[in-house]
């Protein structure tokens, strides 16, 4: 589904230990899925627009994040990188250690990786930065997308499926 998707301008693809380390540096295991994933399609703006279906965690309202940008771990560009939007969004504006972003639906709001639960199989979650939480005001607006990573990459689909089962 991403093959025909274009690489970020200057971001090379990055080995597994590169991955590997930059999670062990700061206590997260990755799922082996997500290190392949990241290795083939970090860096990538898809060509077409695929998404996840799901239902905001204040508002109750069925929504679709359609995913700009799968993030990458290339030491040489930061911008889009794991490492930048982690340290961005989860440490200096939400003080969230626990959460690792690794695509873009808009501006503010991501698919990230869970670690609060589990340091080794984190759950994914979609969450809005720019939205504190009803529930839990010193975290962002966080739904619950799939308990793995390997389920998240099940529930993706192109937009046109989504919106021709939500009309409205």
């Amino acid at each position: 589904m991403f093959r025909n998707s274009s690489r970020m301008k200057d971001v090379k693809r990055t080995s597994g230990p590169v991955v590997e380390k930059w999670g062990a540096e700061h206590g997260f295991v990755f799922p082996k899925e997500f290190v392949s994933f990241v290795q083939e399609f970090g860096g990538i703006h898809l060509s077409e627009d695929w998404g996840y279906q799901f239902i905001d965690e204040d508002d109750d309202l069925l929504d679709f994040g359609t995913i700009g940008t799968f993030f990458h771990f290339d030491p040489d560009v930061w911008r889009k990188s794991v490492p930048d939007e982690y340290k961005l969004r989860c440490r200096e504006h939400w003080n969230q250690p626990d959460l690792v972003p690794f695509a873009s639906t808009e501006i503010n709001t991501h698919a990230v990786l869970d670690f609060r639960a589990s340091r080794d199989a984190p759950a994914v979650y979609n969450a809005d930065f720019f939205c504190a939480s009803e529930a839990d005001p010193e975290r962002p607006r966080m739904t619950w997308l799939a308990g793995s990573f390997t389920d998240f990459l099940d529930i993706l689909e192109p937009e046109e499926d989504y919106l021709a089962r939500n009309p409205d």
